[in-house]
């Protein structure tokens, strides 16, 4: 992490890599988890059709953290493509990045990299 100061203790940057945990009784592992699925709804509500984010690829730790709140993780470095009624629109990423991309309604769809559908409802 390029942030750290190389003099930290072992244990500090660890924690610092992996994050913070709540103790058990406060349903740690699902706090996070709840969040997401608050954020999902209220975007859902509003009438978005995607949820696009990103982590970084020396946080693979992450990956498996976001799927089962429904996104799909890109490899590090690949681009993701936004179909849209105006044509093809490419979102690149870093080599050091991998895109999150999760769809909120019936009207999008995500699959090999390509997300389709957005703003297809809206126009005239």
């Amino acid at each position: 992490m390029e942030f750290l100061d190389l003099a930290m203790p072992a244990e500090i940057v660890d924690r610092l890599r992996t994050g913070w945990r709540l103790p058990g009784r406060f349903g740690a592992a699902s706090l996070g988890h709840r969040l997401v699925g608050d954020l999902v709804h209220s975007y859902a509500r509003q009438g978005y059709q995607a949820m696009l984010g990103g982590i970084h690829a020396h946080k693979p730790h992450l990956a498996p953290y976001c799927e089962p709140d429904g996104f799909s993780v890109l490899p590090a470095g690949s681009p993701l493509d936004l179909c849209l009624p105006i044509g093809r629109l490419r979102y690149p990423a870093e080599p050091s990045m991998r895109h999150l991309v999760r769809t909120l309604g019936p009207a999008a769809s995500y699959r090999a990299g390509e997300l389709r559908g957005l703003l297809a409802a809206r126009l005239p």
